[in-house]
């Protein structure tokens, strides 16, 4: 597939990293020769000086010709003028970023006619990823596919948990084998497929798929009771995304403070919110969290601009007694160091809720949605079965999926299913596949 890329910073590389590593021929427009040397020096792309947002570089760098237009500059008007001038040249997919929300909820401006197949609010995806990991404690990873039907959550097994030194298949007994699939386990630095033979051990980080109206009773039943509820949250930083996750935890039953340095973005989030506290202070100094107070029912988010801001921040306040941190990293080579420290919960990109977004497009119209995680790799991917295809009326036994593959869930109409073997497959039915990396590019070619 051709695709184009106008942007060049944190996350058009992050994105062209991703769909180059997927086979994809790549065109990479930036006015920043620097950003384009480091791309292409990693990688055989064709690059374009200039702007995205300027007719004559749309025609310079082909990008009618692309399949996908991808806009992901820091500048909304840019991103839609280039958007628009890429439709018109011709391009047949057109997907462009958005920071300012305001944009896709006014009257005044229609997208479609702008030229705008898809407009990805970043932000607020992340803003609602990191508020569904605080709504289900214990787990420090969440995403969910089938329109927010079905939840996979990543959680450290805990001493006591019932999942503890015993192969999964020897849970078929129990009222949560028909209603969970367990689909990856990390023990150690080792991720795998989760099998039946698999025997879980105290601190392994084990993957499941459920409904999500399950999924607190099933939390509730493998920490055997002993969560932590999170009832005051901390958001450190006042941009769009931390702006994003403050409204959505003042409407929960969660007590919301957040700190704000800038004192512009503090006055601004303190108009913006209706219930949540607004400090102006430095959430990164310890006197200002100490004033704030925090407990094991405290979760701290540190979302600003600055990543080494965040991660320090977010180790200060669980060393002073935070229950659960966040913090927003936007250079994935950081994730597995900080995951090696074990000093914060969870890490967050709103440039992986970016590549969300884009990589269901890529995929083709056989795979409608796409989880990704932050913790390990690999896909869970929303798969459809359409009319003629090769597996409908056979039981999923017969379907020949990779060997690093496994299905977590089917539905079917307003019904979820944990599927067994012997699961007919009927038209219109939704898998939703998980599949280590290494093999997620070869799932679409099966439902062909």
């Amino acid at each position: 597939m051709r695709i184009a890329i106008a942007g060049a910073g944190s996350a058009g590389q992050n994105l062209a990293y991703k769909l180059h590593a997927m086979g994809n021929d790549l065109i990479i427009i930036d006015t920043d020769p620097v950003a384009l040397n480091e791309i292409s020096s990693a990688l055989d792309v064709m690059t374009v000086l200039g702007r995205g947002s300027s007719p004559e570089i749309i025609e310079k760098s082909q990008a009618g010709k692309c399949d996908i237009f991808v806009a992901v500059t820091s500048n909304d008007e840019v991103n839609l003028l280039a958007c628009h001038l890429a439709h018109s040249a011709g391009a047949r997919f057109t997907i462009c970023r958005i920071n300012d929300i305001s944009f896709l909820r006014s009257p005044l401006l229609n997208l479609a006619r702008l030229g705008v197949d898809r407009a990805v609010a970043h932000n607020e995806r992340c803003a609602r990823e990191i508020f569904d990991v605080l709504s289900i404690p214990g787990a420090f990873e969440a995403t969910s596919l089938f329109k927010g039907r079905i939840t996979a959550i990543g959680f450290r097994l805990p001493e006591g948990s019932p999942l503890l030194d015993k192969p999964l298949a020897e849970f078929k007994d129990v009222e949560w084998f028909d209603k969970v699939r367990f689909f990856g386990l990390v023990q150690g630095d080792e991720l795998q497929i989760a099998r039946g033979s698999s025997v879980c051990r105290m601190g392994d980080d084990l993957y499941a798929v459920l409904a999500s109206h399950d999924t607190d009773a099933f939390m509730d039943w493998a920490f055997a009771g002993k969560r932590q509820k999170i009832r005051k949250v901390i958001v450190a930083g006042g941009s769009r995304l931390g702006l994003s996750l403050a409204h959505h935890v003042e409407k929960a039953s969660m007590e919301c403070i957040l700190v704000e340095r800038d004192r512009a973005l503090a006055e601004r989030a303190s108009e913006q919110l209706e219930r949540a506290q607004v400090l102006h202070a430095d959430a990164a100094h310890a006197a200002t969290l100490k004033e704030i107070g925090l407990g094991k029912d405290t979760a701290f988010a540190a979302v600003t601009d600055d990543q080494d801001t965040n991660i320090v921040s977010c180790i200060q306040a669980k060393d002073l007694g935070a229950g659960f941190t966040v913090s927003r990293i936007d250079n994935p080579d950081y994730v597995p160091i900080v995951d090696r420290l074990h000093r914060i919960d969870h890490v967050v990109s709103p440039y992986l809720s970016l590549i969300r977004a884009i990589l269901a497009y890529v995929h083709g119209d056989r795979i409608t949605d796409v989880g990704l995680f932050t913790h390990i790799s690999g896909e869970l991917q929303e798969v459809v079965v359409k009319a003629g295809n090769r597996w409908e009326g056979r039981p999923l036994r017969d379907v020949k999926l990779p060997e690093a593959a496994v299905v977590g869930a089917i539905q079917r109409g307003d019904e979820t299913y944990v599927p067994t073997g012997s699961f007919e497959l009927k038209v219109g039915d939704r898998l939703a596949i998980y599949s280590l990396q290494k093999t997620a590019h070869r799932i679409r070619p099966v439902f062909e």
